[in-house]
């Protein structure tokens, strides 16, 4: 009992580090978007972070088929498809409201997978917050305003989320090096066109942007997926996906620290209601499993 009550703590401590590590790696991003801009910090992030892991991890020492190749590249391509896009919209919208739009593509596909009419409440919760963002007339001079563009870029990146649950399940057969170290090379290279078109070489390969970039790549990536590999291992998968919904809080919190990013009224009760979409649908997802398995439990009679 004293083990597994450490083993939670344990487990606890990964999870909120994790988060912090990243909400302070995308409040550094943001400072470094006006002298390389989004598409280079997301070089940055990915290409540094493929190259270390890839080095500690030596993935080249299991084999893989090329049939399986195809989801590992689907799965790199949603990968570089989150990052680029959650970063071209943190350039245009509050860090916190990013990551709590981010969260509508996971909750829309467990949203999807689920029969229990009852559910609907947390759709609508979802649907209201996510209205409360959309600017209207007098929003920009009552500080309501949110840029259309920047969620439109989330809702793109929440939606490659969605690809990437999904093409990471089709690589479930294959070592979890391979994947982490393959799939952020296919990320990594997917932004290299887009740093091309919008960067400014001068200044990417300036030694303070790199450090800069070193930095983040640590924070945003090295660091919380190691984490986060401890915490899966540590933390009842029911838990974990509760306390994942309070990473929008951590985040708006550290962009206010570090950024002054401070949120209007509006858009503190649009943030609000998506987590509590979040938190009722982690809920509502573990009744619906726990339930399956009773269902599935053999009937006992008594004389066993």
């Amino acid at each position: 009992m004293v083990n597994a009550s450490h083993q939670l703590k344990i487990g606890l401590l990964a999870l909120i580090a994790g988060f912090i590590s990243v909400a302070i790696g995308s409040s550094f991003a943001k400072l470094l978007f006006p002298s390389v801009g989004a598409a280079a910090t997301a070089a940055y992030r990915l290409c540094i972070a493929t190259l270390i892991i890839t080095l500690y991890a030596r993935p080249w020492r299991y084999k893989i088929h090329w049939q399986q190749l195809k989801w590992v590249l689907l799965y790199g391509m949603s990968l570089g498809g989150m990052n680029i896009c959650f970063y071209f919209a943190i350039e245009r919208i509050p860090i916190g409201i990013a990551v709590a739009v981010e969260f509508l593509g996971p909750l829309t596909l467990s949203m999807l997978s689920s029969r229990r009419k009852s559910d609907l409440i947390w759709v609508t919760l979802a649907i209201a917050g996510f209205a409360l963002l959309s600017p209207w007339k007098g929003a920009s001079t009552s500080g309501d305003y949110i840029d259309p563009i920047g969620v439109l870029f989330v809702m793109m990146s929440g939606t490659c989320w969605i690809f990437y649950i999904i093409f990471g399940q089709k690589t479930a057969e294959l070592h979890a090096s391979q994947t982490i170290c393959y799939g952020l090379s296919v990320a990594a290279l997917m932004t290299l066109p887009l740093v091309f078109l919008t960067s400014d070489f001068q200044t990417i390969f300036e030694l303070d942007n790199i450090k800069h970039g070193v930095i983040i790549a640590f924070l945003s990536a090295i660091i919380p997926y190691s984490l986060d590999m401890i915490s899966l291992r540590s933390l009842p998968r029911f838990l974990y996906s509760i306390l994942l919904c309070i990473n929008p809080v951590i985040s708006t919190f550290f962009a206010i620290f570090l950024l002054g990013e401070y949120l209007s009224l509006t858009q503190t009760l649009s943030l609000t209601l998506m987590i509590m979409a979040c938190v009722g649908s982690s809920l509502s997802f573990i009744r619906q499993n726990k339930a399956s398995r009773m269902n599935k439990r053999p009937i006992l009679n008594s004389s066993d």
